[in-house]
């Protein structure tokens, strides 16, 4: 693994080859063989396609009992038990450093077809959810059949767009590389 702190401000740690090839891989086949098992997503209020029309699974309700059958979920498990993970998040800044005090974590896999799928800008932790961390891993085939998919981490405020102002945006997450490993 390789850890990249981007920015302190707002605080963004990015983490490079987080797992093997093949297991990218089999978490990528396990992801398309339950393709017909993932549900229309919805946000805080319901449904609302104009801000988000994809599907999503979750695993931990998925798989509920039985953890081990998943490749995905198994493989994040040893991902947070790693000793060096655990390092780096206990001298983060916070909220970052108490996540290896938490006793729940849960894994929503979002699908994106090539129809034009979108999750418009939104808040992913408005408070309200008692969500500390948000990691994105990111897997596809290449070549990529989508434009897009960027994230943009800003401590500026939001609405439908980013608020013009001369805070710092961080975008190095890009989507451009088969099973990206970035976390």
């Amino acid at each position: 693994m390789k850890f990249k702190l981007l920015s302190n401000e707002p605080y963004v740690l990015k983490i490079e080859n987080v797992f093997t090839k093949k297991i990218s891989q089999d978490i990528l086949d396990e992801a398309v063989g339950l393709k017909n098992d993932f549900s229309v997503a919805t946000i805080q209020n319901g449904v609302n396609k104009k801000t988000r029309d994809n599907q999503v699974i979750y695993y931990d309700n998925y798989y509920l009992n039985k953890r081990d059958k998943s490749v995905l979920l198994k493989n994040i498990g040893k991902f947070f038990a790693n000793e060096d993970f655990g390092n780096i998040l206990r001298s983060s800044k916070d909220p970052i450093r108490r996540f290896p005090n938490t006793n729940y974590h849960e894994t929503q896999v979002s699908r994106y077809g090539d129809n034009g799928q979108k999750y418009e800008w939104h808040i992913d932790n408005d408070g309200s959810n008692g969500r500390l961390i948000t990691f994105v891993y990111y897997f596809n085939v290449e070549p990529k059949k989508y434009q897009g998919g960027n994230i943009v981490f800003s401590s500026s405020p939001i609405t439908d767009k980013l608020v013009d102002n001369d805070l710092p945006q961080i975008n190095e997450i890009p989507q451009n590389k088969v099973l990206n490993n970035t976390v």
